[in-house]
């Protein structure tokens, strides 16, 4: 059997408190990315609008002497899926007619028809106003979101809309021009929080580590929990390809919110990943 090329190091390193609460300082934020000066860079790829926006990663993907992005998004792995054509939607209005601001998670389902997330009681909770236009379960059951609200209703509403949830790179063309990347299914089981660009082989190609999950959800909705530290190899046409934990030792449990290696390049570099509410994971690589 061919050995890993990371073995866990430590794990007994306790987190900080930034850590526990989930905004580790290890790596600089997106805020940060957004507020340097990369050509380019603000004029983005077209008609690309993710639903969980919060891991960028700024590198030199493909090697070309341009920066290009990885972006972290919340995958394929949950009823929410988009694009173009199927936009997932968040519906903003002040539905009670009260003075407050209500929201309603809109979806495709396979069928190529619009749907509210929220169940029936769900919704009422927030808006008591549907229980006099839907007396009973069967009478909402199956409704389409416009079979609910009707345009004139939503005339005033605001409505935030998602066309892309898999994880991609964005390679820049050094002219202002992205081309988008999907990467592979292993990157879309879960929602994913942070990505490390650098050579883990040591071919002298870029290739990427990438952690994420999130916990925090409803019991029905269930938790997002399938990554475990997800490695992709770069070859020379720059794509990716999934190499698995037993190949390159590193298996990360829990919500992993932010990695960084540190002394790339030398002999042994340390991968430092923290997660919320727990330890540190830290792996160096043995060859």
């Amino acid at each position: 059997m061919v050995p890993a090329w990371f073995r866990r190091w430590c794990r007994k390193v306790l987190p900080s408190k930034q850590q526990r609460q989930g905004r580790s300082p290890i790596a600089p934020s997106l805020e940060v990315l957004e507020r340097r000066v990369v050509p380019g860079f603000l004029s983005g790829p077209p008609l690309t609008v993710g639903l969980h926006p919060r891991s960028v990663a700024l590198a030199d993907v493909n090697q070309d002497g341009h920066p290009d992005l990885v972006a972290g998004n919340f995958g394929l792995n949950s009823r929410i899926k988009a694009d173009l054509q199927h936009p997932a939607q968040l519906v903003t209005a002040d539905f009670n007619k009260n003075g407050q601001t209500e929201c309603i998670p809109v979806y495709y389902k396979t069928d190529g028809k619009a749907y509210p997330y929220w169940m029936k009681g769900e919704m009422e909770k927030e808006i008591p106003l549907l229980k006099k236009k839907f007396l009973k379960f069967k009478t909402y059951a199956g409704k389409e979101f416009k079979e609910i609200y009707s345009p004139e209703e939503l005339k005033d509403a605001t409505i935030l809309t998602v066309n892309e949830t898999r994880s991609s790179v964005f390679l820049n063309d050094g002219h202002g021009r992205f081309t988008k990347q999907a990467l592979p299914l292993e990157a879309q089981l879960s929602p994913m929080y942070t990505a490390v660009v650098q050579d883990l082989n040591g071919d002298g190609l870029n290739d990427i580590f990438m952690g994420g999950n999130f916990y925090s959800l409803k019991p029905q909705t269930g938790r997002f929990d399938a990554s475990y530290g997800t490695v992709f190899l770069g070859d020379a046409v720059h794509r990716f390809h999934y190499m698995a934990p037993k190949q390159t030792g590193i298996f990360v449990r829990g919500e992993v919110r932010d990695a960084v290696l540190i002394n790339p390049g030398r002999a042994n570099p340390v991968l430092v990943v923290a997660r919320n509410n727990d330890n540190l994971e830290i792996f160096q690589k043995t060859r």
